[in-house]
């Protein structure tokens, strides 16, 4: 039990030793004819010895005379003891002595009273009581200390208060909380500390709001009515939290019993309600303004306009901002530049210049952001020039500009091809101090991918997170679709695993990404292995990465696997776009099912969907490709009636079924509708057109639309070059045919293994197998494979290759 005691210091203990003496005297003098220890003492004589040694204000022999004494010491000394104790400031001491005294007569007993009788008015022992009292629980009688010590008129700290306000709120003590208000605002007086905030915060963090508002009703009906200045910062701090119902119901209970709400109260949950796009009742708070004889400002204005143009109701937003301007508000450049970004953001980039112009009529000056938003609405228009040149007016008036300013015009350059103007504005937007963001490097990432200059896209992401750049989910779905257009499967799957290092989670856009390159790549089991591996944990595929392993599935031939996929996307709840349709209906035709397809197409509108221009491309060309080319004439005449415009793809389909027909006149025809109508000519359109003359012998006619192309800035392919190659070894003009292969070389085409076959064919046929031998030989160092119909033709002549011998058997 004694070792339970702390000590104050180490010279307690010198103290003890001293003090036994001084017991062993006390033992003496009080039992020495009875000869009885002192444990045997009478209360009244413990009690006397106890008072003999508080008088002496040495705390130290008490305190240790109680530890052997105190189931025979009276109440009025234990109190003594403790006041001795405190003076002393012996505050751990005094404590465990409360405790015994607890523990002895029980938690009810009114040791208040106790105090009160034995000491007097002394402060210092009723915040020791207040302190203790609320240490074991007993929070109202803290509070009926408190409430005594207020009405005397005795100091008590403001932290032992802000302690007991604690407390009330944490048991929820509302009634109580409201009744000790005055007294509790009183002691806190002069600490810059607003009781009313304290509690109603309190109360609303523990998620007690009832309990909050109910307190709030209480204090007003006792006639302290709160600041609305306080009210607004604590409606203000449950907006930022998103506990709107919450403040909206703190709202009402202002309505109902004040203080009167204002205009700032007003706008704080306007603007939460804006936030979270709750246009309607922003909207009535915003007619109850006027209604209470209270005038809109600035702020409400520009908080209404920005919701709506926002929420995408531009006419509504635009009628408020001219509302707004009738009635006399100085809108200023916040307002005019969220408009602008709205028009800018859909698209409309004459409504920005024309809220621009408004801005300057009322006097209002462009600040950087306006420029930046001016900026961007140019850039999306193409009109670079245009942009730079507000690019430099941010210079001249010696604005700085920032990165908003600086990504929307590098995004500009990247998205108009010219990348090189793009790095350089970025190295002046480094040396200009500014650091560039995810967004920033992003564009840049994402304009070189574009341009398939995928290694420089990754030295630039490299150098950029060694320069601290933190990667988004943006910039690796950018290098990861790079990487697959390239067909670099492996350096896509290396980027997906670095995604974990930078702590990115892949979301659907990695993994169809990731899918399509896989099955580009041949992998559909490896593919559909990663599709049901998403499935598992927790992704939801959409049609783009169901279209892409249905179209690996249809390129490897199995049909019957790319419609159960179908069919599971329309289990799962996706709905298929015309996209994927296009892609079962191209299948359904390779696979020579045209009637199933022209089904299919007939459901399309039923289903809810627009057969677009690449539907109407693949009907078309599945007549042609069964030779039902009048048909085919008649669904591209429909086109007209759907307000589709027929592409260079569309043109080019039926033109060659007619030149395969030998129906040159119709191609010729068909031809002239196409310039007329609009889209230009390819390479391909040209070369089914020569394609069609030479098989109908007519070289004149030929050669005339190859010269056409040519003089029309468009350069052969391959592809021209093997059928003019074709044609002229037909005609057994080996020389001919010889030196337009060299025109292909010359022009930087590289020959594929079609061409090669032809010439080789056709020095066969010219029994030339000298010059077809070598042909064949210069192919493979090339790196070109034979084909079976080459091999095929090598062994109808009996040739064959050994080194550089070359031999007609």
């Amino acid at each position: 039990m004694l070792s339970s005691w702390p000590c104050s210091s180490s010279k307690v203990l010198l103290k003890f030793k001293n003090l036994l003496t001084v017991l062993r005297s006390i033992n003496k003098c009080y039992c020495s004819e009875s000869k009885t220890h002192i444990s045997d003492l009478q209360s009244n004589r413990a009690n006397a010895i106890l008072a003999k040694l508080i008088k002496t204000n040495n705390p130290t022999p008490a305190i240790q005379f109680f530890k052997w004494t105190h189931d025979c010491v009276s109440l009025p000394h234990i109190a003594q003891l403790i006041h001795v104790l405190l003076q002393s400031d012996m505050q751990d001491v005094a404590s465990h002595v409360f405790d015994k005294m607890v523990i002895e007569f029980g938690k009810n007993y009114n040791i208040f009273r106790l105090f009160c009788d034995s000491l007097g008015d002394f402060g210092c022992d009723y915040s020791f009581l207040i302190e203790n009292y609320l240490r074991i629980g007993k929070v109202d009688e803290s509070v009926e200390i408190f409430a005594y010590m207020s009405d005397m008129g005795i100091y008590l700290s403001p932290d032992l208060v802000h302690r007991l306000m604690s407390c009330l709120v944490y048991s929820n003590r509302v009634g109580l909380l409201a009744d000790q208000y005055y007294k509790l605002c009183r002691a806190m007086r002069g600490n810059g500390f607003c009781v009313y905030e304290f509690l109603m915060n309190g109360l609303l963090r523990k998620g007690e709001t009832e309990n909050a508002f109910q307190m709030h009703q209480q204090v007003i009906q006792r006639g302290f009515v709160p600041n609305i200045v306080t009210c607004n910062k604590i409606l203000k701090g449950l907006c930022n939290k998103g506990q709107i119902g919450s403040a909206s119901s703190l709202f009402d209970v202002l309505l109902k019993v004040g203080p009167k709400p204002n205009v700032v109260t007003f706008s704080t949950l306007i603007n939460a309600y804006c936030k979270e796009v709750k246009l309607d009742k922003a909207f009535e708070l915003y007619n109850l303004i006027t209604e209470m004889g209270l005038v809109p400002d600035l702020i409400i204005y520009s908080i209404l306009i920005d919701g709506l143009f926002k929420a995408g109701r531009l006419k509504e937003g635009n009628e408020l901002l001219l509302m707004a301007l009738d009635r006399g508000v100085k809108l200023d450049v916040v307002v005019f530049s969220s408009v602008m970004d709205a028009y800018v953001g859909i698209g409309d980039f004459g409504r920005a210049v024309q809220a621009y112009d408004k801005m300057l009529n009322e006097g209002i000056l462009p600040n950087v952001v306006t420029y930046s938003i001016l900026i961007k609405g140019l850039c999306q228009q193409g009109r670079l020039v245009e942009a730079c040149g507000i690019f430099g007016q941010v210079l001249i008036r010696g604005l700085e500009p920032s990165l908003l300013t600086f990504s929307s015009l590098i995004d500009g350059f990247c998205k108009s091809g010219k990348l090189r103007d793009a790095l350089f504005l970025y190295d002046n937007m480094i040396k200009e101090g500014l650091k560039p963001d995810a967004v920033v490097c992003g564009l840049l990432i994402n304009g070189l991918c574009k341009q398939g200059l995928l290694g420089d896209a990754l030295r630039f992401f490299f150098q950029s997170v060694r320069l601290g750049l933190i990667p988004n989910l943006f910039i690796f779905n950018t290098l990861m679709d790079g990487c697959c257009r390239l067909k670099l499967t492996t350096d896509t799957v290396k980027l997906f695993m670095l995604m974990g290092m930078y702590n990115v989670k892949p979301d659907i856009i990695t993994h169809t990404v990731l899918i399509r390159g896989i099955v580009g790549r041949g992998s559909l089991s490896a593919a559909i292995l990663l599709f049901f591996q998403m499935l598992k944990r927790g992704l939801t595929p959409d049609v783009i990465t169901y279209s892409a392993i249905i179209h690996g599935l249809f390129k490897r031939k199995n049909v019957r696997a790319g419609l159960q996929m179908f069919k599971l996307m329309e289990r799962n709840g996706v709905v298929p776009d015309i996209a994927i349709y296009n892609v079962l209906l191209n299948m359904l035709i390779k696979e020579c099912h045209l009637d199933a397809a022209l089904k299919l197409f007939g459901q399309l509108t039923d289903r809810g969907l627009e057969p677009d221009i690449i539907t109407y491309n693949t009907i078309i060309c599945g007549y042609c490709s069964l030779n039902r080319l009048d048909e085919a004439v008649q669904l591209f005449e429909k086109l007209t009636c759907v307000q589709l415009k027929p592409n260079s793809i569309t043109f080019t389909i039926l033109i060659d079924a007619f030149c395969k027909e030998g129906r040159m006149d119709d191609a010729i025809m068909m031809f002239s509708k196409m310039l007329e109508k609009g889209p230009k000519a390819n390479v391909v359109t040209y070369s089914c057109l020569i394609d069609g003359y030479f098989k109908s012998q007519n070289m004149k006619s030929a050669f005339d639309v190859y010269e056409e192309m040519c003089e029309n800035n468009i350069s052969p392919n391959i592809v021209s070059y093997s059928i003019l190659i074709d044609d002229l070894c037909k005609r057994g003009l080996m020389e001919e045919a010889s030196y337009a292969f060299h025109c292909a070389l010359d022009n930087h085409l590289l020959p594929d293994v079609v061409t090669y076959a032809i010439l080789i064919r056709g020095y066969c046929k010219a029994r030339r197998p000298t010059e077809a031998m070598q042909l064949y030989d210069s192919m493979l160092r090339n790196g070109i494979m034979p084909d079976g119909l080459l091999l095929s033709t090598l062994a109808d002549y009996n040739l064959q290759s050994s080194g550089s011998q070359e031999h007609c058997i």
